[in-house]
C-alpha cells in the first residue's frame, strides 16, 4: 500500500475536489431536498460529492473497505476501510450557512489512522495522521488550555434517533447551566476540528454514527486531546457515545453527563 504521507494528499485533493462540487450547490439560488429521517434530510449534493469520492477510492484502493454515509457499506469489514461523509452538514448547507464540511478518514480495524476534514466555504483543510499530529492549512494544531468549566465553551450534537434527542436535550441543558458557552452547530466533523484547533474545549455527542466522528477523533488525539465515551473508556469504533476534549477538562465534562443520568 502507499505511504500514509501518499494517501493523505490523494484524500485532502479528493477532498478539495468535492468541496469544488459542494460549493457550486451552495452558490445556487434553490436547492431540493429529501426526508432521509424525521431530523434528517439528503440533497442532490450529498449524493453527487458521494460518486466522486468513493470512485476516486475504489480506482486508487480497490482492496479497501468502504463505508459511506449515504451507500452505506462495501467491502471488507477488516483491515482498512474508508469511512466517508461526503456532506457533513446537510441541513447548514440547505439554508446557506457554511459550516458544512466533507470527511474522509481511512480506518485500520477499530481506530482512525489518517484522516481530512475539509471547508469549502471557508477552505480550511483540517488533516491528521495517527502519531504525526493534527494540522489546519500546514499550521500545527493544539487544544485549549481552558481548565474551569465556568470558562468552557462546549459544542454538542444529536443524531436522527428519539433516544439520541432526548439524552442530548439533558445534557445539553445541563452544559447550558455550567458552562460558560453551549452550542450546536450542526456539523460534527467540524466541531470535532474545532476542538482540535484550540476555539472549542469540548464536542459532546451522544450515539453518533460512525461517519459523524471517526476523523474528528483522530484530529482531537492528535491534537493534544481526549477522546472516550460517556463511561470513560478510551473511544474506537464500536463505542456508542462521543466525548472529545482539551484533556483538562474531561473529568469535568463526564461528571456532567453522569449527573443527567
Amino acid at each position: 500500500m502507499s505511504s500514509y504521507s501518499t494517501i493523505i494528499h490523494f484524500a485532502s485533493q479528493l477532498a478539495r475536489k468535492s468541496g469544488r462540487y459542494l460549493l457550486e450547490g451552495f452558490h445556487k439560488r434553490e436547492m431540493a431536498y429529501t426526508n432521509k429521517h424525521r431530523h434528517e434530510i439528503v440533497t442532490k449534493y450529498d449524493i453527487g460529492a458521494e460518486k466522486i469520492i468513493l470512485s476516486a477510492i475504489r480506482k486508487q484502493f480497490p482492496d479497501h473497505g468502504i463505508y459511506s454515509e449515504e451507500s452505506g457499506r462495501e467491502g471488507s469489514r477488516a483491515g482498512y476501510v474508508w469511512v466517508v461523509d461526503p456532506l457533513d452538514g446537510t441541513s447548514n448547507f440547505e439554508i446557506k450557512s457554511p459550516l458544512f464540511s466533507t470527511s474522509i478518514t481511512l480506518m485500520y480495524e477499530l481506530y482512525p489512522v489518517l484522516t481530512v476534514v475539509y471547508a469549502p466555504v471557508t477552505k480550511e483543510l483540517f488533516v491528521a495522521q495517527s502519531g504525526q499530529g493534527a494540522w489546519l492549512n500546514g499550521r500545527r494544531l493544539r487544544v485549549r488550555p481552558t481548565k474551569q468549566l465556568a470558562q468552557s465553551f462546549i459544542l454538542t450534537c444529536h443524531g436522527h434517533s428519539s433516544s439520541s434527542i432526548k439524552e442530548y436535550s439533558k445534557i445539553h441543558s445541563q452544559m447550558k447551566l455550567r458552562g460558560k458557552i453551549t452550542r450546536q452547530l450542526g456539523s460534527a466533523s467540524l466541531e470535532c476540528a474545532y476542538v482540535a484547533a484550540g476555539r472549542v474545549d469540548g464536542f459532546i455527542f451522544p450515539q453518533p454514527p460512525i461517519w459523524d466522528v471517526a476523523g474528528g477523533a483522530l484530529l482531537i488525539w492528535e491534537a493534544g486531546g481526549r477522546v472516550t465515551d460517556f463511561a470513560g473508556r478510551d473511544w474506537n469504533t464500536r463505542s456508542r457515545d462521543f466525548l472529545g476534549s482539551n484533556g483538562l477538562m474531561h473529568k469535568s465534562f463526564l461528571k456532567e453527563i453522569r449527573a443527567t443520568r
